[in-house]
C-alpha cells in the first residue's frame, strides 16, 4: 500500500515534457561525407550540415506543438578535425553554432588547437554561452578563467536548469604546452561536486553536465553524484547503442558519434515536484541524406 501511494504522488505532479537535441565533437564537419565503414564500395552519404538543419526544425517544431521544454546542447569540440579546422577565424563554425541557436556549449580538446588567444577570440564571435568548470590561471588555480563561466541557469518552461561544463582533466597530456600556456586544469570530479552544491543552493530543478572527459570519467561522474540528473559527453568520439543509466542513483548518460554524422534525441517527462526524471527515452538519430534531402534545407 506504501509503495502504490508513493507511486501515485509522482505520477500526480504535474510532469513537464523535456526535448533535449545534442552533439558532440563537431570538429568542424560540416560538409556531406560518405560512410565507408558501411559500405566502401557504395557508401551511403551523411548530410552533415544541411540534414541537421532539417532535423533540427522538425524536431523544434515537435517540441512546440507538444508544450514542451527544448534544448539543444554540444559536448564539447567544436574546432579542428579537418582543412576546414585550420582557418584561424572559424566562419563555418562560427556560422553553424550561430545559425542554430545552440542554447550552451561546453569546451574540447581540438578547440584548442591553435592555442588560448586564437580560441579566445573565436568565442568572442560566438551567440552561445560557453560554460567550462575546471579551466583556471596557472598562477591563480582558484580563479575560473573569464572568457567562459563555470555554469549558466537557463529558466524555461517553467524549470530552472542549471548547465555547466568539464573538459578533461588530463589536458596537460593530450594537448601541446604552447596550446594551453598559462593555464591549469582542475579535477574533474572534485569540480563537479563544487559546482553541484552551489547550483543547489541556487534552488535549480535540473542539473545537467557537459562533460568533454571520456565515457568512463562520465560513468564516474553518475556514480560519485547523484544530483547530476544528465551527462552529455564527449572526447573519444564513440558514441552508444543506448542511453547509460546508473543502476544506484539512476542519472544518466548520453552522447553520440562526432563529426556531426548523428544527433541524440533525448525526451523525457520531467516532475519539478520530486525533481527527477519520471520517463525518458534516447536515440541517435543518423543524418542520412537519403532521410534529410540536402537541397532542402535552408
Amino acid at each position: 500500500m506504501i509503495f502504490t501511494f508513493f507511486i501515485s504522488l509522482i505520477i500526480s505532479a504535474s510532469p513537464i515534457k523535456i526535448l533535449i537535441l545534442h552533439t558532440n565533437d563537431i570538429d568542424n564537419a560540416f560538409s556531406p561525407q560518405k560512410a565507408t565503414w558501411i559500405n566502401p564500395d557504395f557508401p551511403p552519404i551523411l548530410g552533415g550540415e544541411g540534414s541537421f538543419k532539417i532535423l533540427l526544425k522538425k524536431e523544434r517544431e515537435k517540441a512546440r506543438q507538444d508544450k514542451a521544454v527544448f534544448l539543444l546542447l554540444n559536448g564539447g569540440g567544436m574546432l579542428g578535425g579537418n582543412l576546414l579546422g585550420q582557418y584561424t577565424d572559424f566562419p563555418g563554425t562560427r556560422e553553424f553554432m550561430n545559425s542554430t541557436h545552440y542554447d550552451v556549449t561546453t569546451l574540447g580538446l581540438k578547440d584548442f588547437l591553435h592555442g588560448v588567444d586564437t580560441l579566445k577570440t573565436f568565442l568572442k564571435t560566438l551567440n552561445v554561452p560557453v560554460v567550462c568548470a575546471n579551466i583556471t590561471y596557472a598562477d591563480d588555480t582558484l580563479k575560473v578563467v573569464d572568457w567562459v563561466k563555470p555554469y549558466i541557469i537557463i529558466k524555461k518552461g517553467g524549470l530552472k536548469i542549471g548547465i555547466f561544463g568539464l573538459i578533461t582533466e588530463y589536458m596537460p597530456i593530450f594537448a601541446e604546452k604552447k596550446d594551453i600556456k598559462g593555464l591549469f586544469f582542475l579535477r574533474e570530479i572534485p569540480t563537479a561536486k563544487r559546482i553541484v552544491r552551489e547550483l543547489k543552493s541556487k534552488h535549480v530543478d535540473m542539473i545537467i553536465a557537459l562533460a568533454h572527459i571520456t565515457y568512463g570519467h562520465e560513468k564516474e561522474l553518475l556514480k560519485e553524484i547523484p544530483d547530476i540528473d544528465l551527462v552529455i559527453g564527449g572526447l573519444d568520439r564513440g558514441g552508444t547503442r543506448y542511453a547509460t543509466e546508473d543502476k544506484v542513483n539512476h542519472n544518466i548518460d548520453i552522447r553520440t558519434h562526432g563529426r556531426l554524422s548523428g544527433v541524440g534525441i533525448f525526451e523525457a517527462t520531467f516532475s519539478k515536484k520530486y525533481k527527477t526524471f519520471l520517463t525518458y527515452s534516447w536515440h541517435e538519430e543518423t543524418l542520412w541524406a537519403e532521410k534529410y534531402p540536402i537541397n532542402l534545407a535552408k
